[in-house]
């Protein structure tokens, strides 16, 4: 199944990737797709999720890049 994520649903997930939308996130059962602009949503609110997350930068960097949605 192909499902098109925008920024608001890829913003609640990377802080807290054990929730319920990061289990949906990490099955192989469906296809994720967002533009590139969500990249730049993601950098440009870095800090802000730093903090939310309570994540150290390296872990909140590997959660960043365990999925592509392009």
């Amino acid at each position: 199944m192909k499902i098109i994520v925008d920024t608001n649903i890829f913003f609640s997930f990377l802080p807290n990737t054990n929730g319920n939308i990061g289990n949906v996130f990490f099955e192989n059962k469906f296809k994720f797709y967002s533009c590139e602009f969500l990249k730049v949503e993601i950098k440009k609110h870095w800090v802000k999720l730093f903090f939310l997350s309570k994540l150290n930068e390296n872990d909140l960097e590997i959660s960043y890049n365990l999925k592509s949605f392009l």
